[in-house]
């Protein structure tokens, strides 16, 4: 009997653009929150107002794929790790890092669910040798410093562009 259902993809998987609808909308209200833009939220509980940044990611579960497969397969325990932007490269290595921290009794009732992305999309991990260490997007499509790099110092994230510039012209000719 499968008892968690683990996604991951990109976007799509992931369920981008449902802050869109008006379902989705009126449900975040019904909890008490309204969003400003896409990573702004101020929630309001019993008279007080507590602000804080977020996304729709959080109610994006009730609406996506996550949602009608583990209806129709009444699993109650869900985690979608799907991230827009994200490659395939991302994909794997958080599939195989969440996969390998179950249990050996967890995978056998654990269903994995892939959306593959593009394959023009990457990751790279990037050092700023001054305490930061991560792993960041990086695709042909996009400027980094268009993508997900928030944590990042500004003039580090200008030296990627650069980076990512030469990329395209020199390296994906």
């Amino acid at each position: 009997m499968i008892e968690t259902l683990y996604l991951n993809g990109c976007s799509w998987v992931e369920g981008h653009l449902l802050h869109e609808e008006e379902k989705v909308l009126d449900y975040a209200k019904s909890i008490g929150f309204e969003f400003e833009s896409m990573w702004h939220a101020t929630r309001y509980l019993n008279s007080s107002t507590i602000e804080y940044n977020t996304s729709f990611k959080e109610f994006y579960n009730k609406y996506n794929l996550t949602e009608y497969i583990s209806k129709d397969l009444n699993i109650k325990e869900v985690y979608n790790d799907a991230e827009g932007a994200g490659s395939n490269a991302r994909i794997v290595r958080t599939t195989v890092d969440y996969v390998k921290q179950l249990t050996t009794e967890q995978k056998e009732k654990t269903l994995v669910v892939i959306g593959w992305t593009m394959p023009e999309r990457n990751e790279i991990f990037l050092d700023d040798k001054e305490g930061l260490s991560t792993w960041c997007k990086f695709n042909l499509t996009q400027k980094f410093s268009e993508l997900d790099h928030k944590s990042l110092e500004v003039n580090f994230v200008k030296r990627i562009d650069k980076f990512w510039e030469q990329y395209l012209s020199l390296i994906h000719i």
